[in-house]
């Protein structure tokens, strides 16, 4: 589970290293009663913002005018969690860390290489590009 104010890994090869959670877009809330908090899991779409990028890529800081910041702000999909996510079969999987990747308007990956291992509930979410550019589908 992936909420607000996580940092979070980037597993393709835009040039984003780590990205901040500051919305889930299509995600779960609590019970009724509770306060919602709103939590991404395999599949689900959030937007954050750009923490560390290689400094050649388009996510760079711009250092002609520093007074005129311009916000990295990206939208990405949840491909492994460290959070254990139930399968129908009763089996459960879970990575040892969190990671997106990012997406663009159309909902199409923007890099063209995924690295690391992704889940197979994307296929059931909808995401088949980014299933077939993993190098490896759990």
């Amino acid at each position: 589970m992936i909420q607000l104010q996580s940092t979070v890994d980037v597993a393709d090869n835009t040039g984003a290293k780590q990205v901040m959670v500051f919305r889930v877009m299509k995600g779960s809330t609590g019970k009724l009663g509770k306060p919602r908090l709103q939590t991404a899991g395999i599949g689900d779409i959030i937007i954050g913002t750009v923490k560390k990028a290689l400094p050649t890529s388009e996510f760079a800081k711009a250092r002609t005018r520093p007074e005129k910041k311009k916000a990295r702000i990206v939208k990405g999909v949840v491909v492994r969690t460290k959070y254990p996510t139930r399968r129908r079969d009763g089996s459960y999987v879970r990575f040892d860390r969190n990671a997106i990747v990012l997406i663009d308007e159309n909902n199409e990956p923007r890099g063209t290489r995924i690295f690391g291992a992704v889940a197979r509930e994307l296929r059931e979410a909808g995401h088949m590009k980014i299933i077939s550019l993993a190098e490896e589908v759990v």
